[in-house]
Parts: structure tokens; sequence; C-alpha cells
């Protein structure tokens, strides 16, 4: 792993796992940074205050005796909003979901991932490479994220996401291992998603490291190893079930 600091933090009903230093980070995130002390002064290795920003990366790690409450509560996090779900479910919001389609530039959320941090949680942003056209859209194809076509809106992301600072949830891709009927244009080619899944894994960890790689795959669907894009990629894996097969349709038990 290299040389790295560890520290773990509390982060409301979640836990941080804080990784710094050339092990932690990779790429330009750590780039000409080293948290590795002096000989002479070898304590000062585990004081958190001691590493350089840019190079805390904190990752989520779920506590095994605690069950997270997480919702999509509208199209932006706001406290009217997250207030309206806390107040029908009786439970605090620990994860707030949100979907960041390419076409809309992937600029950074900073105003509801401080609104999720604020409140002790963290933001779930799921990157969506279309632009709401249906299941033909071609307008980010999988092949085009591996050229690196759009690393510009990537880059952009992840200095965004660096400079928050805060722990997040990404993932890239969802419910990516639909083949048959499949309602998102990524789905359906395994070889060419997961090349994708890693090259975006890439390019953002390259500048921010502060993010918990989520592995979002449909509950429903087969053929899940062949879409797994290995364990270095991702740290969470989730999945998508639905209970209803018809969209606004009546809700059956799960």
């Amino acid at each position: 792993m290299g040389p790295s600091l560890i520290n773990t933090l509390t982060f409301g009903a979640l836990t941080i796992l804080g990784l710094g230093g050339t092990g932690g980070c990779s790429g330009s995130a750590c780039a000409g940074q080293s948290t590795q002390a002096p000989e002479e002064e070898p304590e000062e290795a585990v004081r958190p205050a001691e590493v350089p920003n840019a190079c805390r990366c904190p990752r989520i790690i779920a506590d095994p005796n605690r069950v997270y409450h997480g919702a999509f509560v509208g199209d932006a996090i706001t406290n009217a909003n997250v207030g309206s779900f806390q107040t029908l479910a009786d439970e605090n919001l620990d994860i707030g979901l949100i979907f960041m389609a390419f076409a809309t530039g992937l600029t950074f959320p900073t105003s509801q991932a401080q609104a999720m941090s604020d409140r002790g949680g963290a933001i779930f942003i799921k990157l969506e490479p279309w632009s709401w056209r249906g299941q033909n859209d071609n307008s980010f194809p999988l092949q085009g994220i591996i050229d690196g076509n759009y690393d510009n809106l990537l880059e952009r992301f992840a200095t965004g996401a660096r400079d928050f600072g805060q722990p997040i949830f990404v993932s890239f891709g969802h419910e990516m291992n639909v083949s048959s009927n499949r309602w998102y244009p990524w789905q359906g080619n395994p070889s060419l998603y997961v090349q994708a899944y890693q090259h975006v894994h890439e390019t953002i960890s390259d500048i921010a490291c502060n993010i918990t790689w989520v592995w979002n795959p449909n509950i429903d669907q087969g053929n899940l190893q062949a879409y797994y894009p290995g364990d270095a990629n991702a740290d969470w894996a989730a999945a998508d079930g639905y209970s209803t097969t018809i969209w606004g349709g009546p809700m059956q038990e799960l």
C-alpha cells in the first residue's frame, strides 16, 4: 500500500476511514506531497493535522450494527425536501441520492453535498452517461468515454469534489447489467462498461480521493460478474430493485 496515514473519524451515523499519503491517494491528488514523517520525529506520522488537505482521502465504511436510511428526495437536496422525508419516514436521512447526467456538464453540486454533510450524512451521486433521451441515446457512448472524449467533464466533477473535501458516494452507470428490455443506453455491454467504469474511476481519482465508489447493478438481472470493474474500483456494492414493473403502477411486496 505504500506510506500512509490511517485515521478513523466519526461522520454522523457513518464512519470515515481516512487514507492519506501515497497509499490513500492516486495520481495528481497527492503530487509532490508526502505524509511520511522524518525518522527523528516518528510520532508526527499519526497526527491527522499534519496531513495536507489535498492528501486526505476519507472513505465511508459501514458499521455492521447500523441501518442507514437513504432516499431520493427530489431533483435537488434541500432542507425542505429532507425535512419532508424525515417527517414521513420518522427517520433521519443518512444518504441523499441525486442523479447527474453527463449532459449537465458535471459541475459538482457543492451546495447539495454540503447540505447532507451538515446533517451528518453524505450525498450519493449517480453519474449517468446520457442526455435523458432514452435507451438509444448515443450522446455519451461508452467507447467515447474509454477514448477520453469526455475527460473534461470528469475532471470538472473531480475538481469540485476535491475542493468540497468531505466524503461522498459516487457511482457510474447504474443498473448496467440489464440486457433485455433495457432502459439506459449504457446497459447490456459488459466489456465496454467495465472499461468505461475503470476509465471514469481512474480519471476522477487522479484528482479527488475523497470518494467512496459504489458499484450499482440491478438486482433482478443476472450476469453480475461480467460487469464487475474489480475490487480496486469499487468500495461499496448497491443493488437496485423495484416493487413494480410498470412506471407509476401499483407497488408489490419485495
